[in-house]
């Protein structure tokens, strides 16, 4: 059982609504909360370079160092690396630079991710000579499994083997680096197609048994045994010695959506894009801010990623921002709705008597004008409009014709404040009066509030549910 905090108060999350985001929440109980890198030099306000400590199967420290700057008063990271493939890259730090147990992934955009596997720790430095002396300012020690014997990881590497499937990434620290992905999956027989970083244009296809651990410790080396052919050659023993190995999960959305970051896409796309990505940097604050959801997303590299790429423009809009927002946009409305005491039906319509008259007043251009609210009129009838992030409940419906009307189509929306306090289906609104003449259109804020009362119906198509309490 879940509960947001949210608007200083709690709300009871349920399993059959939100299935997804408790599945995440399950699975980050069971792995280590991963960590934003920026804050463990967030509280060195001097600190211009940190370093990445690495350590082997032999117990040996390497360290990775990186520059840090500010670029329009946000940190940047560099990569100062010799040797590494982004080397010289440079990214804002604030949410593309996690670590993830003892695994730190930085995303350099167009250069690429670098991933470092058996980090222990981190030195912080407050200037070049610092660093170059070796004498750090600052120092974090994380918590690893680093001790772990090589018996312990033949099980736990088996373990996150048999959970893969088709579309899974595999990857193997060796001598070289291996990537694979998973592209068939009967019983206990996986095929991967697996390439060696630098070589990707040569393709093996791995034919994996989990019938037996594939994994074995071999005169104090950790091993890896699987069957190997190319192209229509017969098929080998492979056999590879391991530093680590770890399984990405579905990791076969990256093509995809490489493949649609080729298409010309229309302009009103493009529109709708730049405002799904819009709609997703207010997602991401959210995810930020709030310790369940921060951790249960944290804890799927995969999606977290692609998020975050999409929020970056480096991919198409698709499966990373949509399903975040559908899943953030209910975890909000449902703290909305009980804090209104009801729940307001997006795109269906409702009906409502003002609590009492009210003279909305406006002007159109140097003329002033009103509509006035009447609770002896006959019902109002609005449309509940669809619901943006960080937003209340809104309803827009449009005014009686009259000339004044006609010429310039009027209408109004109401923005649901609150419940009234002892009046169940009763709200305070803002109210906003929207004109439009030749295309061009105007919203007027009124200098007031009304209070509406909801007609409650019971019909599928209405769009207002009064909760058992409507008040707290």
């Amino acid at each position: 059982m879940i509960f947001i905090n949210k608007w200083k108060m709690k709300v009871k999350l349920t399993e059959k609504q939100y299935s997804l985001l408790l599945e995440y929440i399950e699975e980050s109980r069971k792995a280590p909360t991963p960590q934003k890198l920026s804050l463990f030099f967030n509280d060195n306000p001097n600190a211009q370079f940190f370093s990445v400590i690495q350590r082997d199967k032999n117990g040996y420290d390497s360290d990775y160092d990186f520059k840090l700057t500010e670029v329009n008063g946000y940190k940047v990271i560099v990569d100062i690396n010799k040797g590494t493939k982004t080397k010289g890259c440079s990214v804002d730090a604030s949410f593309d630079t996690m670590i993830y147990g003892t695994q730190l992934i930085i995303n350099f955009g167009k250069c690429g991710k670098l991933t470092i596997n058996n980090v222990v720790g981190l030195k912080i430095f407050n200037d070049v000579n610092s660093l170059k002396n070796g004498t750090p300012d600052d120092t974090f020690e994380l918590d690893h499994n680093m001790d772990k014997t090589k018996s312990d990881l033949v099980l736990e590497y088996y373990e996150q083997l048999k959970s893969v499937e088709i579309g899974d990434d595999i990857n193997f620290d060796s001598k070289f680096k291996y990537d694979g992905n998973v592209v068939q999956r009967h019983g206990d027989v996986v095929r991967v197609e697996l390439s060696q970083q630098g070589r990707e244009n040569t393709i093996l296809i791995l034919t994996i048994d989990l019938g037996e651990n594939p994994f074995y410790e071999e005169e104090g080396n950790l091993m890896f045994k699987a069957k190997s052919s190319k192209g229509n050659e017969e098929q080998k023993d492979f056999i590879l010695p391991i530093k680590n190995f770890y399984v990405d999960k579905n990791g076969q959305e990256e093509p995809e959506i490489k493949k649609e970051k080729k298409k010309k896409t229309p302009p009103n796309e493009v529109d709708k894009d730049e405002e799904l990505r819009k709609e997703g940097k207010r997602a991401m604050e959210m995810i930020l801010n709030d310790p369940n959801l921060k951790k249960a997303f944290y804890t799927q590299p995969s999606l977290w990623n692609l998020f975050i790429s999409e929020l970056r423009g480096e991919q198409a809009v698709g499966k990373g921002i949509v399903p975040t927002l559908r899943i953030i946009n209910s975890y909000e409305r449902k703290s909305i709705s009980e804090n209104l005491g009801g729940e307001f039906i997006e795109g269906k319509k409702i009906s409502f008597i003002p609590a009492d008259d009210v003279d909305v007043t406006f002007n159109i251009g140097d003329k002033e004008d009103f509509f006035p609210f009447k609770t002896t009129d006959k019902e109002y009838n609005p449309r509940v409009l669809d619901r943006k992030l960080g937003e209340n409940f809104k309803l827009f419906g449009r005014f009686e014709l009259d000339n004044i009307t006609k010429k310039y189509n009027l209408g109004y929306e109401l923005e649901i404040i609150k419940n009234v306090e002892n009046t169940p289906d009763t709200f305070e609104c803002k109210v906003t009066i929207i004109t439009s003449l030749k295309s061009v259109s105007e919203r007027i804020p009124f200098n007031g509030n009304l209070i509406i009362k909801i007609i409650r119906k019971d019909i599928d198509s209405y769009g207002y549910q009064p909760k058992q309490k409507t008040n707290q």
